[in-house]
């Protein structure tokens, strides 16, 4: 929930409302072609879907354990967007477990089946 305070302020750091563009640009919320991007509304119609029993949504938090600790969305499952990079230490036998356990991914010969 956000805060109900009505006098609550914004962090100064925060509150500029004119900044050039670019860099301080409004963008379309689309990470890739074919990629679907989610903002608040979406995430929270999601939410509610799963908690009248759809099975076929899963909510993932992609937050490290120490932004977890602090909060988490209910009802979405952690996987640490760290589990999953490479650049991060991921290596590909851990990301291919998290693929199949969470996701039911498929090994064949190598190749990831998500079917």
């Amino acid at each position: 929930m956000r805060d109900q305070n009505n006098k609550a302020v914004v962090n100064p750091a925060f509150a500029k409302t004119s900044r050039p563009c670019p860099p301080f640009c409004i963008q379309p919320i689309v990470l890739a072609p074919g990629v679907e991007t989610l903002g608040e509304r979406e995430i929270i119609d999601y939410l509610v879907r799963m908690s009248k029993g759809d099975k076929s949504i899963l909510v993932i938090d992609s937050r490290t354990p120490d932004w977890v600790q602090k909060g988490t969305i209910p009802g979405a499952v952690n996987i640490p967007w760290t589990a999953l990079n490479p650049a991060k230490g991921a290596d590909p036998i851990s990301i291919g477990e998290i693929m199949e356990d969470r996701f039911g991914a498929k090994s064949l010969e190598g190749l990831w089946d998500y079917n």
